[in-house]
């Protein structure tokens, strides 16, 4: 994963030792699972293939976002046949067929091969901030952390981003809202 890195959490931490290195590594690691489970995002480029989808409407809803490239679009119900890309376009959250087109009806109906996910360089800014911002707030607050846990030495993430008010900046890169 890693959209931020121990080098930008210890500038804008003003950490200046290496002996945190390791801890830093585990918090980013923790936080970034948070936020990646939280706002419904995927935080490192993966590609699916034929992910199964159902049709039915102008929309085709795959589950990995953000969706950067769409390679292909296949009719599973009619012997895989690929839907030719004239008749469709994508948006980070979905496939919409053109206008006044629609896909056919059915459970499961596509196969679309497509791929997801933010790289450090095409991550919102804001995004990356709340990151490091979380990963920050585990590392200067031990108290009360249970920092003795696995993942991300137990951190909780999730009350860390409520006890400072952060659910909402969460809630606005999350794409949650689209697939719900």
């Amino acid at each position: 994963m890693s959209l931020v890195t121990v080098t930008e959490v210890k500038a804008i931490g003003r950490i200046d030792y290496d002996t945190a290195d390791t801890e830093l590594q585990m918090l980013i690691d923790g936080a970034e699972s948070f936020v990646e489970e939280h706002c419904c995002i995927k935080l490192s480029t993966t590609s699916v293939v034929d992910e199964r989808v159902d049709g039915g409407n102008r929309q085709l809803w795959p589950r990995k976002l953000p969706i950067t490239a769409v390679t292909e679009v296949k009719d599973a119900w009619n012997e895989d046949e690929a839907i030719d890309t004239s008749f469709y376009f994508f948006d980070e959250t979905r496939i919409i067929a053109d206008e006044e087109e629609e896909w056919d009806d059915g459970e499961q109906r596509f196969k679309v091969t497509y791929t997801a996910g933010y790289t450090a360089a095409t991550a919102p800014n804001g995004l990356k901030s709340l990151i490091i911002g979380l990963t920050l707030m585990a590392y200067d607050n031990p108290q009360g952390l249970g920092r003795r846990g696995a993942k991300g030495f137990g951190v909780s993430f999730d009350q860390l981003a409520k006890d400072n008010n952060l659910i909402y900046q969460l809630d606005h890169f999350s794409l949650r809202r689209y697939v719900e």
